[in-house]
């Protein structure tokens, strides 16, 4: 698998995930909306660890400067 995503999405993206994560742990995000946003969260953690988002791949996207 290839790296479809620049360094600072990938660090926006986890950066982000951290963000939701700590509101909803502290409930300023309602816990019936905080259970939604962490399915999210999985999937900003997993791209941003990854560095490979499917959805760019499935639109022909290739942001990472060594894929061009």
């Amino acid at each position: 698998m290839k790296f479809n995503m620049t360094f600072a999405e990938r660090g926006i993206r986890m950066m982000m995930g951290v963000l939701i994560t700590v509101l909803h742990m502290t409930n300023i995000i309602p816990e019936y909306i905080g259970i939604w946003l962490m399915i999210g969260v999985v999937v900003l953690m997993v791209t941003g660890f990854t560095g490979y988002c499917p959805i760019y791949a499935l639109m022909g996207w290739l942001k990472h400067k060594d894929m061009a």
